[in-house]
Formats: C-alpha cells, sequence, structure tokens
C-alpha cells in the first residue's frame, strides 16, 4: 500500500525559502542617505556646531586642549564613564547626526567658510553588513576622521596680520543660526532641543569690547538672536596681546553671559578657559 507523503517539509522549507529573501531584500536595500553628507534624506537627528576664530595662532597648550575637544565631538565615550554636566563625554555626535564646523567671518560683508559638514556613519567597528553594504569602511573613517584635521589646520601657525580687526561674532552667530536651524517660531511651539553650537574664540567683538560695553538689551537690531532650542558651549581662548581687554576684573564676560540669556540660550556650562 503507497503511504502519501507528507507536505510539512516541503511547507516548512518553502517558508525558510521566504525569508532567506526577504531578509536579503532587507540587507541589500540602500539606505536613503544623501551621497554629499551622509545624512539620513529625512534630515539629521541634531546640529552640532563648531565655530572657530582663527584670527590668532593657538599656542602649544591651546592647540592640545582644541584636539582633546575634537575627540570628545568623534570618539564615542567610554560606556564606563560617568557623564556629568560639565563632562565633555555627552559632546559626543552620534550616528545620524550631523557636525558642521564654520570660520568667524573676518567682516560684516562676507560670509563664515563652511570647513565641514557630515553626519557619523557610526562606528565602523560596529557596523552591520547593511551598512558595509552602503558605504565602505575605509571610506567611512576617512571622511569622519578629515574632521579634526581640518579644523586644526584652519588656525594660522604665526600671526599672519598684527592690526587684524576683532571678529564680528554676532554676525557669524546670526549667519549660522539662520543657516543651519529651524525658526524660532518652530522651535518656541516644539520645545525642542535642536543641537549645539561650540563657540571657539577669544570672544572680542569689536562692536562691544574696543570702547564702552553697550547694555546688552538694547542691541541694534541687526544683531538680535533667538537662540531658543539650541545650547551654547564656549571655548575662551585666552591671547597674549589682548591681556588688557580679557582681564578679569573687566565686565568682558559678564557681558556674553547676558547676551546668551537674553537669546534664551544661558550658559548652563561654565566656559572652558584655554
Amino acid at each position: 500500500m503507497l503511504r502519501r507523503k507528507s507536505a510539512a517539509p516541503f511547507f516548512v522549507a518553502g517558508i525558510f525559502v521566504m525569508a532567506i529573501l526577504i531578509g536579503a531584500v532587507v540587507i541589500f536595500q540602500k539606505e536613503d542617505i544623501d551621497n554629499k553628507t551622509g545624512c539620513p534624506k529625512s534630515g539629521p537627528k541634531s546640529t552640532t556646531i563648531i565655530v572657530i576664530d582663527t584670527s590668532d595662532p593657538l599656542s602649544p597648550t591651546q592647540r592640545i586642549a582644541f584636539q582633546k575637544f575634537l575627540s570628545t565631538l568623534v570618539t564615542p565615550p567610554n560606556p564606563n564613564e560617568l557623564i556629568t554636566a560639565n563632562s565633555d563625554s555627552g559632546n559626543y555626535v552620534s550616528k545620524g547626526h550631523v557636525l558642521v564646523a564654520y570660520k568667524i567671518i573676518v567682516d560684516e560683508e562676507g560670509e563664515p567658510e563652511l570647513l565641514f559638514r557630515r553626519c557619523n556613519p557610526g562606528n565602523p567597528d560596529d557596523r552591520s553588513i547593511k551598512d558595509s553594504l552602503t558605504e565602505g569602511k575605509t571610506l567611512s573613517i576617512l571622511k569622519w576622521d578629515e574632521f579634526e584635521r581640518k579644523l586644526i589646520n584652519a588656525f594660522p601657525e604665526t600671526l599672519l596680520d598684527q592690526t587684524a580687526s576683532i571678529s564680528p561674532i554676532l554676525e557669524t552667530l546670526k549667519y549660522v543660526r539662520s543657516a543651519e536651524f529651524p525658526s524660532p517660531a518652530q522651535l518656541k511651539s516644539s520645545q525642542q532641543h535642536v543641537g549645539t553650537i561650540f563657540i571657539i574664540s577669544d570672544m572680542l567683538e569689536k562692536l562691544s569690547h574696543f570702547g564702552d560695553l553697550p547694555p546688552t538689551e538694547n542691541l541694534p537690531s541687526k544683531f538680535a538672536l533667538d537662540l531658543t532650542g539650541i545650547e551654547i558651549g564656549v571655548r575662551y581662548l585666552k591671547v597674549d596681546r589682548y591681556s588688557d581687554l580679557q582681564d578679569d576684573s573687566r565686565p568682558h564676560f559678564k557681558w556674553w553671559r547676558e547676551f546668551f540669556a537674553l537669546a534664551g540660550a544661558p550658559l548652563n556650562k561654565p566656559p572652558d578657559v584655554w
């Protein structure tokens, strides 16, 4: 008597093959990534901006501090390290978040120079098969690592112009605020924190610090800034030739504290002095 073969093994095999095919489609499907920036086309998850003042060379000590700071942006923190409010460990720009760098403009008529814009592609050593197929491991490392090289090389080795004017910091911040973030109205309605601007500068603004300090609440309207939803971090460069202006007895940095507070971005983290 002939026995009818069970269809169960064929059914199971069919399910198995189908699962493999679905998995292959998911793995080989290309991410919707902007090739120029490495960011999701839907937009980065947040924005970290570095604004650097290159009007003076960095001292050896400042160069070391700057390199350490840049490393905190691109190197994943130690998972066992405690991240505190004042720690640079929280600076890390995670995968899918964009890192942007500008040079402060040299005069009121120009625009800040864009040095770098790219999203973190993720730690190459932890990349999934899908990630490895969409962007080569070596290329990914090179694109991300060039950030530190570009910013370090942006500073001059020696002082090029002894009479160089003081950098227009406010004009630069206004440009960056408009170019990189949603409108103040959008941020006020959403109450979201969308990013951070780090300023690496001696903070000597031509408008305010080569004469009497104008009251921050009475600044001309062209310098008005609304930084709601944006955190500000300052790395304060001390410069020998401006020691009289940066002296602790002057109300220099108090002015900046008041300015950022009025702009909606009080300096919650103490400025780091280099």
